[in-house]
């Protein structure tokens, strides 16, 4: 990552001296929280008008080698409530998916996809999601910080014990229901997690004050077929995030509390050109890291996003009272 980072600024050097041109410099994961603002159907594309994604909202980036939550307050002012403390949850799926074998799965009909999402169609073929729970990670921690080696641990553990006692062969149905407990254990923490955000912000006013903690948890809210456009939002991107499971249960979520999820198209949820353009229109258009002279500019392979507020999270011990995660099942065929 690294080498490919120095040789793509020193190209853009070079454009900027033949061309006389400014460099804008983008922080990746910025500009996959900006997205949204691009593809939102009630954007209102002038540069310096409103927009109908709205500052501040609430943005969880999800991917193969990240997992971040925080608050976007402007186009270059994030607030990160919380991050991943060892793999990422694209790591922990594409790691289960090649434990279980699952390109070799259906003529290898599973090969050509990636790992997160080949637990994802399996595990809708699941006729028993609950046949093997997973735990929970740092459930009884009251911050908003993500750990997913723990239930890759537990797979990997159930895998042994699954092949040890069937001679080293798994059912069909028994990996569909790995699958199904692994994608709701990872969910169900991302879930724990922003409902934690949600209200920490309430209580820290970092969000509009149409957000609100409900007075009951139950029952599960009901996703809006045409959620409220001026509602506070929360936005899901990253490659993980294309995982329409998880982007229910996260609506959810949004919905239980007032606010409204705002999801890029899965083809912009995975790294692009498109969002780094675009970040650089937003920050072009507010006259904002205009850099002029070349050599100021250097890379950074792993820039933190914004301020670190996670210990003040962690400080306000907010205790939640967990919306339940439904279990993948698979498509209604006839709705």
């Amino acid at each position: 990552m690294a080498l490919s980072l120095k040789v793509g600024v020193m190209y853009a050097k070079q454009l900027a001296v033949t061309h006389k041109l400014p460099i804008i410099p983008i922080h990746h994961m910025e500009a996959h929280a900006l997205t949204a603002m691009l593809t939102d159907e009630r954007l209102v594309c002038k540069f310096n008008d409103h927009f109908s994604l709205n500052f501040p909202y609430l943005v969880l980036l999800v991917s193969g080698g990240h997992s971040l939550l925080a608050v976007a307050k402007d186009v270059d002012d994030f607030l990160l409530l919380g991050t991943s403390l060892d793999i990422s949850p694209g790591d922990c799926l594409d790691k289960i998916a090649r434990r279980l074998r699952l390109s070799a799965i259906g003529n290898g009909i599973y090969s050509q996809i990636p790992g997160g999402m080949a637990v994802e169609l399996m595990a809708r073929t699941s006729k028993n999601p609950t046949a093997y729970p997973m735990p929970t990670p740092r459930s009884v921690n009251r911050d908003c910080d993500f750990s997913f080696s723990g239930i890759r641990s537990a797979a990997d553990r159930l895998i042994n014990r699954l092949e040890k006692e069937n001679g080293g062969v798994i059912s069909m149905e028994d990996i569909a229901s790995i699958c199904s407990s692994c994608q709701t254990a990872v969910t169900r923490l991302f879930c724990r997690r922003l409902q934690r955000a949600i209200e920490y912000c309430i209580l820290e006013r970092h969000l509009p004050p149409s957000v609100k903690i409900p007075a009951s948890s139950w029952p599960t809210p009901r996703v809006p077929s045409n959620p409220d456009p001026a509602a506070a939002a929360l936005v899901l991107s990253g490659g993980v995030a294309s995982n329409t499971f998880m982007r229910t249960e996260l609506a959810k979520v949004a919905t239980h509390y007032g606010m409204r999820l705002v999801a890029p198209p899965p083809r912009l949820c995975t790294d692009n050109g498109v969002m780094i353009a675009w970040n650089g229109v937003l920050l072009h258009s507010r006259g904002k890291r205009l850099e002029c002279d070349p050599s100021m500019i250097d890379f950074t392979p792993r820039a933190p996003l914004g301020k670190d507020i996670r210990s003040l999270v962690s400080e306000a011990c907010i205790r939640i009272k967990p919306l339940p995660v439904a279990r993948a099942r698979p498509p209604n065929k006839n709705p």
